[in-house]
């Protein structure tokens, strides 16, 4: 697990990429993971809900309107995003990288 951690940190630095965690104390608005495939061009854009039999796939307009308005719900409510370019003294308790460094060090 330490060395997922480790890349997800890595993962954080790219300028498409956002980690934030959900923390346990908090309300879940939509228990079922999905992906939300969102390029460039609109008209493209995808919603894959993982199904143990055959995964569903979404294109139309207002299936990719409310996966969009759910996720936004979910990085309402998780921690702030991973910034591994901030000092590791300068983060709170309570962000997602202060929560990663717990876990990889929780001894400290």
């Amino acid at each position: 697990m330490r060395g997922q951690l480790l890349c997800l940190i890595e993962a954080s630095r790219l300028p498409n990429v956002a980690i934030q965690i959900l923390p346990f104390d908090g309300p879940l608005p939509f228990g079922t993971p999905f992906t939300l495939l969102d390029p460039a061009v609109p008209e493209l854009g995808t919603v894959v809900v993982p199904h143990i039999e055959k995964s569903l796939r979404l294109g139309d307009s207002d299936s990719l309107f409310r996966y969009h308005t759910w996720f936004d719900s979910l990085s309402e409510l998780a921690l702030a995003p991973v910034d591994a370019e901030v000092q590791p003294e300068a983060h709170a308790m309570k962000d997602s990288l202060g929560l990663i460094q717990r876990i990889l060090y929780p001894l400290l």
